[in-house]
């Protein structure tokens, strides 16, 4: 990872475009002394990741939200799909030989799954913030107002 990024919201949860943009930054940089060609490469693929990596990030967050896994947090079928994802567009691209390296491989899953189990965690909180706020203001989890969170 090239640096590490603070987010912050106004108290929601990222988008899935904000961790597909943050996804595809730790994955592609490009050298300072790359040639023109590698450069509008990395810029191209940057932006391929990004648009390739929003479904499965948001798949992941929509699991979270509708309880599909439960209580606990299960990242492993979406680091699968995001690296999948990031396969596909990697595997088109000038650089596709530099992603089939299993240190790359490894680099992707590492990646996904660190911003995965991030992900899961807000959204699990988000929602139990709402939970909460909902409790406080007399909503409680059998009204009406609570159903579809």
């Amino acid at each position: 990872m090239a640096q590490m990024r603070i987010l912050i919201t106004d108290g929601g949860t990222h988008p899935p475009e904000k961790w597909a943009e943050v996804i595809a930054d730790d994955l592609v940089e490009i050298a300072p002394t790359a040639s023109a060609e590698k450069v509008q490469a990395g810029q191209q693929l940057r932006y391929a990741l990004i648009a390739e990596l929003i479904p499965a990030i948001a798949d992941a967050k929509n699991a979270e939200k509708e309880g599909r896994h439960g209580k606990s947090c299960h990242c492993g079928p979406h680091v699968d799909a995001m690296s999948k994802a990031i396969n596909k567009v990697a595997n088109a691209s000038l650089f596709k030989d530099h992603f089939k390296r299993d240190t790359v491989q490894d680099r992707i899953r590492l990646v996904c799954g660190i911003h995965s189990a991030t992900m899961m965690k807000e959204e699990a909180e988000h929602k139990q913030a709402k939970k909460k706020e909902r409790g406080q203001a007399g909503n409680g989890p059998d009204t009406e107002e609570s159903k579809g969170e």
